[in-house]
Order: structure tokens, then sequence, then C-alpha cells
């Protein structure tokens, strides 16, 4: 048999064509079953949250899906993550609250995630193994003419209002309030714990659950992000109202890091970096509803035009958590009184 040079130039074309095409699905199916698995809190990664629109984003973007595992605090998730012997490629949801513990209690990887620093807003407190990703000063809520708003905290304590408030034990947001209430009565924590109960209607277990008990107004008074607002504005509900107390206001900044257990560990700095680019920014702006750590991303947005409140120093939280415990001890004890 005769074995003209063309087919063999044509068998060998098609061999060329066909490893190539078996490469190329080898690389496809690599690229897709590639899942960053990540542990976040129910609002970032729940229905209405920024985590399913920047997993699908991602996915468009790199190939690689994401598998989100949650509960209603980021410090249950936290404590979680401390007994979970399973590979854990990120976690979103530490605050400067929680970050001293969990750099002590937590083996974290040091991140290495390019970042143009002049376009980052900074907040003061990133480390080699967290960067924030949003942040949020925080204070009561309620509605124009259902109630009018104390002015400081001997107002508060002396009027007519039904607070829902989350519990501190199992809530960062409950952990903040029981710090700026701390912060604010110091030489008379006790007497102030006190008072609070009797406007108090009640200690929800987390944020979102005292959230929605002033939004179906059983409370006429919430604890909760300034950026609280924007949600009701661009739902066109026009009549809430954030406090302001002269006397200063804390605020929440939250951090993404990856677990020493990682094993996603490279494609977890990608998800990182791109959870820090302008893309991502504006989505767990819209969605998180908090204030992005990139620059000029709420212009033209009605983030841009929200109440500026006078920010408690952060050494203020350093001294609370030292006493926390004990803190947390005497709130208790007002609570059976």
């Amino acid at each position: 048999m005769v074995v003209t040079r063309k087919k063999v130039i044509f068998f060998a074309g098609v061999f060329v064509a066909c490893l190539i095409l078996l490469m190329t699905f080898q690389t496809q199916q690599e690229k897709t079953s590639k899942v960053l698995k990540i542990y976040s809190y129910s609002s970032f990664s729940g229905k209405y949250g920024p985590g399913k629109p920047l997993a699908k984003l991602f996915k468009r973007k790199t190939g690689i899906d994401i598998q989100f595992e949650s509960s209603d605090s980021a410090l249950i998730m936290l404590t979680k993550l401390k007994a979970d012997k399973r590979p854990v490629d990120l976690f979103v949801g530490v605050d400067q609250f929680s970050k001293a513990q969990s750099l002590k209690e937590i083996k974290w990887r040091p991140l290495q995630v390019a970042l143009n620093k002049s376009e980052y807003i900074d907040l003061g407190s990133d480390s080699p193994f967290l960067i924030a990703y949003n942040w949020s000063p925080l204070t009561f809520i309620y509605r124009e003419g259902e109630v009018s708003p104390p002015n400081n905290w001997s107002e508060l304590f002396a009027g007519d209002y039904k607070i829902s408030l989350p519990d501190p034990r199992t809530s960062s947001p409950g952990g903040i309030f029981l710090f700026w209430l701390y912060s604010q009565n110091k030489d008379s924590f006790a007497s102030a714990s006190q008072s609070l109960q009797n406007v108090v209607s009640h200690w929800a277990p987390s944020w979102s659950s005292s959230y929605g008990l002033f939004k179906n107004k059983t409370s006429n008074l919430t604890f909760s992000y300034v950026t609280s607002l924007a949600y009701h504005l661009e739902s066109n509900e026009l009549n809430y109202r954030a406090v302001n107390f002269s006397s200063g206001h804390p605020y929440q900044v939250e951090y993404v890091g990856i677990p020493a257990k990682c094993q996603l560990c490279k494609e977890a700095d990608r998800f990182i970096e791109f959870m820090l680019s302008k893309e991502a920014q504006e989505i767990i702006m819209k969605k998180n509803v908090m204030f992005p750590v990139l620059k000029n991303v709420t212009n033209n947005t009605v983030y841009h035009d929200l109440p500026k409140l006078r920010l408690l120093s952060s050494d203020e939280v350093q001294e609370f958590l030292a006493s926390k415990p004990n803190i947390i001890k005497r709130w208790k004890q007002s609570q059976r009184k």
C-alpha cells in the first residue's frame, strides 16, 4: 500500500487537532472543577446579599466556582472555623472587634494580594493576614413622624421607645452596641444598662432579626448601620433617619482572610483581589449595604450624601476588648433585675 505525502500530512494534522482539543477539554475541566469554599455570614451569602452575584461574576472571569457556608452570625462561623478540620479557603466577616482574638486563635495564611494603595481608603487596621472590604458607622435608626429622636443617652433612657437590639453574645453588631453603651457610660455602666431595659422591647439573636422587628414596626428604634438609610432611599422609603449623638458613634470594619488550612490558596488570593476591584466593590456596596473601601465608588450614589457621624477612637475598642468578659457579665446582671 502506497501512502502519499499528502495523506501523511493530513493524518498528522488530524492527530494534532485531536490532541489540542483533548488538552483544551482537560484544561477546561480542571478550570471548572475548582470550587472555592468560603465561610461567611448569611446576609452576605444569602438571597439578597452580594455573595451570589460576586460568585457569578468571579466564575465568569476565572471559571472557578464558589461554595458558601454560613449562619446568621460571623461570630458563630468563626467558632465553626476553629473547630472544623476540613479545608476552608476564605473567611468573610471578621471585624475589628473579633480581629485580635481571631488572629490569636486561628492560623491564617499571609495574603499575597496586589493592591493599589492610592485607591484604597486607609481604615488603619489591616494586617498581613486580614484586609478590609467594607465598613460603616452604626447608630439608632428611626422613622420620622413615629418618634422624636434622642439627642443623647439621657434622652434615650427617658424616652418613650421600643428598641430592638442584637444580642452582644451572638451578634457582631450586638457586641458593637455594647461597646458603644460602655464607652459612653463608663462611670455609670450598671445604671445605664438598667435604664436601657426600660426602653428595650427585644434582644434579638442577630442583626437581621433585630432589624426585621424594626421593619415590621414591632419596634420603633433599632441599632443599625447608617448605610441602612441607603437601602430605604433606594426602595423609595424616604422617612427613615439616623440618630446623631455629638458624643460620637462606633463603626464596623469587615475583613476577609485566608485560613492556613486553605486548599485553593492562590485562587483565594485571586478572589480577594477581585473583591477589591471597582466592579466588585459596587456590588458589595449595593448588596451588603455598606461603604466600599475603594475611593470614589460612592460618587453619584445615595451613599455619597448619607449623614456624616463623628466616630469614636479605635483606641477605645482595645480598652473595651480587654474588659469585655466582665462587661458582658455586668450587662447580663442588668437583664435579671
